[in-house]
């Protein structure tokens, strides 16, 4: 259950892409990628969710209190490059949304 909660607040971090450039986690990503790359190592990540939380992201404020780092990346970077993409990005937000609208189906019994 703990994994669970885990992956579901490292993937909420993330924004869709069409708002992505305008919004606090856009943003965030400009900051923390600092050679400028249009991507992010692993150690920028940390930096973006550690901005995202401090601009009172709540998702990315639990990242960082439990130290998720490792969990979120891994979900991020879902090539095993090394590097998280804003496609990516937006991509693991997508499938974040899909799974938090499924869970909140209501099954009906008789």
């Amino acid at each position: 259950m703990t994994r669970i909660i885990a992956i579901f607040l490292a993937l909420s971090i993330l924004a869709p892409a069409s708002a992505f450039a305008q919004s606090s986690r856009g943003q965030s990503f400009i900051l923390a990628d600092k050679d400028q790359s249009s991507t992010l190592s692993r150690e920028e990540f940390k930096k973006f969710i550690n901005l995202l939380a401090e601009s009172g992201h709540r998702n990315a404020k639990r990242v960082k209190k439990f130290r998720l780092y490792s969990l979120a990346w891994s979900r991020v970077d879902a090539d095993g490059n090394g590097v998280a993409t804003r496609a990516e990005l937006s991509s693991t937000k997508t499938a974040y949304n899909s799974s938090k609208k499924q869970s909140s189906i209501k099954v009906k019994t008789r």
